[in-house]
């Protein structure tokens, strides 16, 4: 019964196209001289245009049987053209080696149409440059705790001394299965200017590695999926954690403390370098939030004059990007000044 219905559709379809390649495949009287066959041209596309109805195909390939050999295969730059002399569309083969006298230029007639064009997909500004945001990709915050029980690579496979992408790492730890894990290294601990007492500890992270399996001497099998740097033993492991590409901006807080550690060996930080505060989320910052750095000075005569008095100006404008609760990363987004160690952070339109 199926082959029935479908033989039945088929022989309708055919009477179809015979029935317009017959009586109604007349040529429009506005049809243009010429077309030049373009990228995605079809000989129904063809049809439409110098007959008005795509069923009429049959009619511009048995005009053009000699060139078009194969009716699913014509080529860009052959040109179709209408012969009102002989009533028939001919195809002519684009040659730049043939003469103007012997392929002499087409005028074509020409008729309003409307083209549409998609327009490109509306993608939201970012309100802070990535490139910018780079350098806070790189940094994370760690309690001194869970730094120390962190799991830890011990060593390679083979015997090999450092890893980079698509290498293996042997982990020793509690790691959960089945987890992203960003490889980070511990730089330099760091103390509150106020109190001395030790912060929270600044990682740097320096790949992500992918859990595989448990060997039965109980180590772990990781594998390096991305390196920013040359994996090696001691390098820990944690539970990846990402960071905003469009972070959403808070008020400023009235928050005053200082500047603990600049994450970079210069002495001094400017747009795009990273701080550590000592200041958290007891404190009342959150992601997000903009404080300023700002810098002491006092005016008078001279430092040890009675008469001068100690003033704060703004110099900079950080950015709060991972919070722990009695420290935070703070990412340096514009300065008019250097600023180092010990400089103060407070609301970021302070009053002078």
């Amino acid at each position: 019964m199926k082959k029935c219905s479908t033989a039945a559709l088929l022989l309708a379809a055919i009477a179809s196209v015979s029935a317009h390649a017959g009586s109604a495949c007349e040529f429009a009287a506005d049809a243009p001289d010429a077309h030049r066959v373009q990228p995605g041209d079809t000989l129904w596309d063809i049809a439409s245009l110098f007959l008005h109805d795509p069923w009429c195909w049959t009619r511009v390939w048995e005009d053009n049987r000699s060139e078009i050999t194969n009716p699913h295969r014509i080529y860009p730059g052959q040109l179709i053209v209408f012969d009102r002399q002989a009533g028939r569309l001919r195809s002519l083969t684009a040659n730049p080696n043939v003469s103007a006298a012997a392929n002499p230029p087409i005028v074509a007639r020409l008729r309003p149409s409307a083209r549409s064009t998609a327009l490109p997909e509306r993608r939201p500004i970012p309100a802070i440059a990535p490139p910018l945001l780079e350098s806070a990709t790189r940094f994370r915050l760690a309690s001194i705790t869970a730094a120390a029980g962190a799991p830890r690579i011990i060593g390679f496979p083979d015997s090999r001394r450092l890893a980079s992408a698509g290498d293996l790492a042997l982990v020793d730890g509690d790691l959960p299965p089945g987890t992203m894990l960003d490889v980070v290294r511990l730089l330099n601990s760091a103390q509150d200017p106020d109190s001395g007492k030790p912060l929270a500890l600044p990682l740097l992270r320096v790949g992500k590695a992918s859990y595989l399996r448990q060997d039965a001497s109980g180590l772990h099998r990781v594998r390096v999926e991305q390196a920013s740097a040359e994996i090696m033993a001691g390098d820990m492991l944690m539970v990846a954690t990402t960071i905003d590409a469009v972070p959403d901006l808070r008020p400023s807080v009235e928050c005053n403390g200082k500047i603990a550690a600049l994450l970079k060996e210069s002495g001094w930080a400017g747009p795009g370098d990273v701080v550590l505060l000592n200041r958290g989320r007891q404190d009342g910052l959150n992601n997000g939030n903009l404080v300023a750095a700002m810098k002491h000075v006092r005016i008078g005569a001279n430092e040890s004059s009675q008469a001068s008095r100690p003033f704060s100006h703004p110099v900079a404008t950080l950015l709060i990007f991972d919070v722990l609760d009695q420290t935070s990363l703070a990412l340096v987004m514009r300065s008019n000044d250097a600023i180092s160690i010990g400089d103060a952070i407070g609301p970021l339109h302070a009053p002078d």
